[in-house]
């Protein structure tokens, strides 16, 4: 799995893992993303 987000510019939360802490970590960080600007779902 891997958080990848975009508003003006993608950045990339996570890199690429099965590891389920990393992904529940990453998920943490995910729910602080704060949207600006155009988005794109």
């Amino acid at each position: 799995m891997s958080f990848i987000v975009f508003s003006t510019e993608g950045q990339t939360l996570m890199s690429l893992t099965e590891d389920r802490e990393q992904i529940r970590m990453g998920l943490e960080e995910l729910h602080t993303v704060r949207p600006g600007g155009d988005t794109f779902m």
